[in-house]
């Protein structure tokens, strides 16, 4: 978007939804391209190529994602210093596509907090990765339904 104003444009970051289902847009279901400040309990299916575009910043409670194929991931998103939290998501596929979609596709830099992953994985994993440079305490790693593009994207504890 271009504006006369030497400020960059950026849209609000108070965007709250809840119980809304996004189902087969041509592009992604949500395009939050400034961040957003809660999605809780909405519904993404077969929307064009992401569930939810994010940039900066997202708070996701309980949203649910499935696909037969043309949305792979729930998120695509590019942090730049912010932040984004994932609590009891869930992703599907079928009609195929089983076992392959993702939670979330990340790039940039900033911090991601999957509640699932830092209860289940951190403990054992800092264990084995004490002392190694960019691993944190509260630090979570991808599992095999989070892509990861670039680093340094760390967890919150």
């Amino acid at each position: 978007m271009e504006t006369q104003s030497p400020i960059p444009y950026q849209e609000p970051r108070d965007l709250n939804i809840s119980s809304t289902y996004f189902v087969e847009n041509k592009g992604p279901g949500l395009n939050a391209v400034a961040g957003l400040a809660m999605a809780m309990g909405c519904g993404f299916e077969n929307n064009g190529k992401y569930g939810i575009n994010l940039m900066n910043e997202g708070r996701l409670f309980a949203c649910r994602a499935s696909t037969h194929g043309v949305q792979p991931y729930l998120v695509n998103a590019f942090l730049n210093g912010g932040s984004m939290m994932m609590d009891s998501c869930r992703i599907e596929g079928y009609g195929g596509f089983e076992g392959k979609m993702k939670l979330a596709k990340v790039a940039g830099s900033g911090s991601v907090d999957d509640a699932r992953l830092r209860r289940q994985v951190c403990p054992r994993y800092h264990r084995q990765h004490q002392g190694r440079r960019g691993v944190g305490r509260g630090t979570a790693v991808p599992s095999e339904r989070l892509v990861m593009l670039s680093w340094p994207v760390s967890g919150q504890g």
